[in-house]
């Protein structure tokens, strides 16, 4: 199984492009497996904007500390409130400008100055992850010290969600996770059950967050109002947080933001990997098939006439 990455490919590859290049004007618009919504606009001259609006709402994640968590990343100065440009989109979540520096346009580039240019540019492809972060940290500050709190939503995708919970021992974090088709729920199903039962048959495992998931909604969530629509597809899926997961040291702590965002991602690449991995052994098994039925044919034999004496 691989891990997927927790920066945005496709925006670092453009930002590495755009730096390497001549200066020109550009704008590029994206998404990712989130549903947010992505822009990068270099101006031809000195500056490049990398801007992204989440699904979730701004004013809470500003509360949390999303500004002073972006500041410590990428700097206070450059923070973009206002004064966008006219070519982006207004209002987004947020905006970042970096420096469009001629230093990273020599030819050929050392190792090191690549390998610090894809760096820098990971950073800024991180983007959604340093825009969520003061919601887990928020939140796991509290915990730690016995605040506890009802679950919290955040909305990270349209009709899904999740819900973070402090306990008395624990976290609980909860995803509500919607499938296309009947094929994908199963899929999921049977994904979702090794989650649940490989802690029970890998002693490794025994320091790792339990796993449950059912149809139905968590009993802890309590009255929290349903705001996902009924969906005949949907799963719950529940993990259980202890305290050595919700230290909020950096490394901890960004080990643990880096699994729970991307966890669902996780769950659907993988199932897209199954489809295709059983598309491709049915190919195989129908061109086998065919080379057999080839074979299986008659050989046409010339008759030859034979004149009797």
């Amino acid at each position: 199984m691989l891990l997927l990455e927790g920066s945005h490919k496709t925006i670092v590859d453009n930002l590495v492009e755009i730096l390497q290049n001549a200066k020109e004007m550009r704008l590029f618009r994206c998404a990712d497996y989130h549903g947010s919504q992505w822009e990068v606009f270099a101006d031809g001259e000195s500056k490049i904007y990398v801007s992204i609006t989440l699904h979730m709402g701004k004013n809470r994640l500003v509360k949390w500390g999303m500004v002073e968590r972006l500041a410590d990343v990428y700097g206070a100065d450059n923070i973009i409130t206002d004064d966008l440009p006219e070519e982006m989109s207004p209002d987004p979540t947020a905006c970042i400008v970096m420096e469009d520096n001629d230093q990273w346009r020599v030819k050929p580039m050392p190792k090191d100055e690549k390998a610090k240019l894809e760096e820098i540019c990971v950073k800024y492809g991180s983007l959604y992850k340093n825009c969520m972060w003061p919601a887990f940290e928020h939140h796991f500050k509290r915990a730690n010290e016995d605040d506890l709190f009802a679950p919290v939503r955040l909305g990270y995708r349209p009709n899904e969600s999740m819900y973070l919970q402090a306990n008395k021992d624990n976290v609980s974090v909860y995803y509500s996770m919607c499938f296309e088709t009947e094929d994908d729920l199963l899929y999921g199903r049977l994904f979702l059950q090794e989650f649940a039962d490989s802690k029970k048959h890998n002693r490794n495992l025994a320091g790792a967050p339990s796993c449950s998931f059912s149809k139905e909604r968590p009993s802890g969530l309590g009255d929290v109002k349903n705001v996902e629509s009924e969906e005949p597809h949907r799963l719950w899926v529940t993990f259980f947080l202890f305290r050595k997961h919700t230290d909020t040291t950096p490394a901890v702590l960004e080990n643990t933001v880096d699994m729970l965002l991307q966890f669902r991602n996780y769950v659907k690449y993988h199932i897209s990997c199954s489809h295709a991995y059983i598309h491709s052994r049915m190919r195989s098994r129908h061109a086998t098939l065919l080379q057999i039925l080839a074979r299986s044919k008659t050989q046409q034999t010339d008759h030859v006439a034979v004149k009797l004496q």
